[in-house]
């Protein structure tokens, strides 16, 4: 009986392991270097300034993340967790309003042993989640974990039009913009907003919640067709 109970045991700890190595193999570490534009002196090339940011990979080898992340970027790169080699990338759709833009990886190779991350429907206060990124102050991919903690309409970075949006305790940080809110079984259920309204409130964070993106991405199949 105890060998048995040792043996499921284990066997929980492994799909554990997988379900998380699955996740880390979805999510991209963003490179991006903007050029800023003084409108009032078109002619003149604005000053460059360089950012990084995360973004994760969904159906149809693409990637998703917040538009201010790659707004007026000039030169694009994504890295996968675990690699050292960056691939260059280009923003294929982009929604300022509701801050979220699609990038495309023309090197094929690059999506070998990634999972699209799968979808699910908008959280609960106190349901559990977890925040995949790349805040700065290292390379190496951060998780941390919190509740939710409020559902309410408020403005996202690029738009003064409210819009549903989610607030967690789980630390969000300049560099985890445009990175996976996922609950405890591994769905996406926001993209994760470091900045809200060009401020920074102190052990909160907030998400894009997921109705959104979903919109995005069916405008995007529609151009296809």
């Amino acid at each position: 009986m105890k060998k048995i109970f040792l043996m499921l045991f284990f066997l929980v700890l492994l799909q554990i392991s997988y379900g998380t190595d699955k996740i880390k193999s979805s999510i991209v570490k963003i490179y991006s270097t903007h050029q800023q534009y003084d409108y009032r002196s078109p002619w003149q090339n604005g000053s460059d300034y360089n950012s990084t940011s995360t973004g994760f990979i969904v159906d149809g080898n693409r990637i998703l993340t917040n538009a201010h992340a790659v707004l007026s970027n000039r030169f694009l790169q994504v890295r996968k967790e675990g690699e050292s080699k960056k691939y260059k990338a280009s923003v294929e759709f982009i929604s300022e309003e509701y801050d979220l833009a699609l990038i495309k990886v023309e090197e094929p190779g690059f999506f070998n042993g990634t999972v699209p991350l799968k979808f699910s429907g908008i959280p609960m206060n106190r349901d559990k989640v977890a925040i995949y990124g790349y805040p700065m102050g290292g390379d190496k991919l951060s998780i941390t974990e919190g509740i939710v903690s409020r559902i309410e309409h408020s403005k996202y970075t690029l738009t003064t039009e409210k819009f549903l949006i989610g607030q967690t305790d789980a630390a969000i940080n300049p560099g985890n913009s445009g990175g996976a809110l996922l609950n405890m079984q591994g769905e996406v259920i926001g993209i994760n907003e470091a900045k809200l309204s060009s401020s920074y409130v102190e052990g909160m964070g907030y998400a894009i919640p997921i109705s959104d993106v979903e919109s995005i991405i069916g405008d995007l199949k529609s151009l296809e067709t």
